[in-house]
């Protein structure tokens, strides 16, 4: 768990930041949840805007953060920030081959 010092200092990062993970009206899917498990990733801290109202979004936020082992800094409005301390392996630079498998998946939704 973040002390509230630590996810102060990750808000302020966040505000220079733009919303990298979109959530439409079709909710939290296993393809969003891939989605931003790769950004968060590549860059440990990610916005994701919110397409739904405040009631939902905070339902959404929690099922984004359990399903990706990320914590949810903040947010504001339809914005919300989420963390996760980047792994040794992703230091690395390895998580191409996750790129790759999403590129696909968004090949594949697309044909649809």
């Amino acid at each position: 768990m973040m002390t509230s010092a630590e996810k102060a200092a990750h808000r302020a990062r966040a505000q220079t930041l733009k919303p990298a993970v979109n959530v439409g009206r079709g909710g939290v899917t296993p393809l969003l949840v891939k989605e931003l498990d790769v950004a968060l990733r590549r860059a440990g801290l990610v916005k994701v805007r919110f397409a739904e109202g405040r009631d939902v979004l905070q339902k959404q936020c929690h099922e984004l953060a359990t399903s990706t082992g990320a914590d949810c800094v903040g947010g504001v409005g339809r914005v919300a920030s989420f963390y996760r301390e980047p792994s040794r392996e992703n230091k690395a630079g390895t998580s191409h081959q996750a790129n790759m498998s999403l590129k696909a998946e968004h090949e594949r939704v697309k044909v649809r």
